[in-house]
């Protein structure tokens, strides 16, 4: 096989700097954790320009810890437009909202399939920032 091109392509970012980012929710689906059964919602946020970063939002009756992450999310996406608010996290009526937060980024080692060790390099939320804040237009309510 042979192929002829002109080399006009840049690589895709695999991640940003740190700072403040807008990001659009690009998928979520209904799963459960393969390490104990928990429900979730898989999101899949899409930058701009940047990667694709995925987290986990786990059933806050079964992981009350986790419940913090729904409020900051509903807070940042304007489903909860203040503290104390009732909102609800359904996962198909999710993609498309808009939100700010600060992502950070840090470096992974682990043992390749060839049983080489590897590192990689992802981006990771440490803040949704509340929409009160980031004045981002509130969704469309159904």
């Amino acid at each position: 096989m042979a192929w002829t091109n002109k080399a006009t392509e840049d690589q895709p970012k695999r991640f940003v700097e740190p700072g403040d980012y807008i990001l659009t929710v690009e998928s979520a689906e209904d799963k459960y954790s393969k390490k104990d059964g928990t429900a979730m919602i898989e999101l899949s946020f899409k930058l701009a320009e940047g990667p694709v970063i995925k987290e986990w939002l786990l059933d806050p009756e079964a992981k009350p810890d986790w419940k913090w992450k729904h409020d900051a999310f509903a807070l940042a996406t304007g489903l909860a437009p203040i503290k104390g608010a009732q909102y609800t996290l359904d996962a198909p009526t999710l993609v498309g909202l808009r939100f700010k937060a600060t992502l950070d980024k840090k470096t992974e080692s682990f043992t390749g399939r060839d049983g080489t060790q590897q590192s990689a390099t992802k981006n990771y939320i440490t803040r949704y920032i509340p929409q009160s804040e980031s004045k981002l237009p509130l969704p469309a309510v159904p």
